[in-house]
């Protein structure tokens, strides 16, 4: 049997490493294959030795007050017990450092740094003041000590332009002096709307600023995406900018000349993530669960666990796996380890196939010695029997 000893870990003050012995003597508790099948990955030849039953645990597992199975903590790794039975290491969290909290890593209290948001680091090594570095400023950007040139700045990380295309440096901030109106080929050089001497413009167009140039004709995007589809904006006799993209069009679903096919329809897909655009929905194999205005829902009742089988019958969810559409049917994929032994989608993958002796390694296999052996990866823990073990 592994003997696994910790030294004093509490996570008061500092890291300390978790000495972990491995046994000096004494074969290592074997497998075998539940209810009595024959032995498997033991330490020891089963073949020169009688196996029972055991409760006892290979190295490094541990069966501690918490435990719900025998043998269910890894001391490396158990935030709740690391190193040790008992030796808490969540309470320190986040909040009671700054941007720190505190995780199990190999047995040891160690501290890590906030990712959520804004990035954060321990720069200067000491403890006691957690992760006092932001890594999103021009001195650490993205790593400590890691400094953008004065030209740049630090973006996500990153040291960048300070400007973002078409935009520039100048001395009036990031403009685009291309087609900025109030800055046109230079800062504070702004066009007029109505310039003296100038026809008035067609159309859904306005004069303003064009390849830093002012008084150049080009469509009203103010409060509109007018666009100037059949390129006559210049010519003689234009009509202008005549179709706003911000509508759901036929033949110009999102940009010129995009047309739907038959059974789609020019929308904004109501589950997409960032900006609202407008693009061809309800494609063939899919159905149209709900319209709002331009925004739809559509789904394949097929494969999608929120329409499944019929639009709004939406899969249950539960611990330790995720809902899926199979045909129109809900399901469940769990996660490793863990099993639907109870065939009730609404709890998810109830069953720790890893470690409980009922279920060891799948549904409804038991361990010969029932709660008394430990089931540890799915296979039930064996040791050389006692002269006093029933064999």
């Amino acid at each position: 049997m592994a003997i696994v000893t910790a030294s004093a870990v509490g996570c008061a003050t500092t890291e300390r490493p978790v000495a972990f012995e491995q046994p000096t003597s004494g074969p290592e508790p074997g497998f075998t294959v539940p209810d009595g099948g024959q032995s498997i990955e033991a330490s020891v030849d089963s073949n020169e030795l009688n196996l029972c039953p055991s409760n006892e645990c290979p190295f490094p597992l541990l069966t501690c007050a918490s435990s719900t199975y025998l043998c269910d903590v890894n001391p490396l790794s158990n935030d709740q017990n690391c190193g040790g039975c008992g030796i808490d290491c969540t309470v320190r969290g986040i909040g009671s450092l700054l941007n720190a909290g505190f995780g199990c890593v190999n047995g040891a209290c160690t501290m890590f740094c906030s990712t959520v948001g804004r990035p954060y680091a321990d720069c200067d090594g000491v403890l006691e003041n957690g992760c006092e570095t932001p890594l999103f400023t021009g001195t650490n950007c993205g790593a400590c000590n890691d400094a953008c040139p004065p030209s740049q700045v630090c973006r996500a990380g990153t040291c960048a332009d300070k400007c973002l295309h078409p935009t520039v440096d100048t001395e009036c901030g990031c403009k685009d002096l291309q087609n900025d109106d109030a800055n046109c080929g230079a800062c504070g050089i702004a066009c007029a709307r109505e310039p003296v001497g100038f026809p008035a413009p067609p159309p859904n167009a306005i004069y303003g600023c064009v390849g830093g140039q002012c008084n150049r004709l080009k469509c009203d995007t103010r409060e509109h995406s007018w666009t100037d589809c059949n390129g006559d904006l210049q010519k003689p006799n234009s009509d202008g900018c005549e179709v706003d993209l911000s509508k759901p069009l036929d033949g110009h679903c999102g940009t010129c000349g995009v047309q739907c096919a038959s059974g789609e329809k020019c929308g904004v897909d109501a589950r997409a993530s960032g900006p609202p655009s407008l693009e061809c929905l309800c494609r063939p194999g899919e159905t149209r669960c709900a319209e709002t205005g331009i925004r739809m829902t559509c789904a394949n009742l097929d494969i999608d666990p929120a329409n499944c089988g019929a639009c709004g019958r939406r899969c249950p969810g539960g611990s330790h796996g995720i809902a899926v559409c199979r045909a129109g049917t809900c399901g469940v994929v769990c996660d490793p380890g863990w099993l639907d032994c109870n065939g009730f989608e609404g709890d998810g993958c109830e069953t720790n196939a890893h470690q409980d002796p009922a279920n060891c390694g799948a549904c409804g296999v038991k361990c010969d010695g029932g709660e008394s052996q430990a089931c540890v990866a799915g296979k039930c823990v064996v040791e050389e029997c006692q002269e006093s073990d029933p064999q």
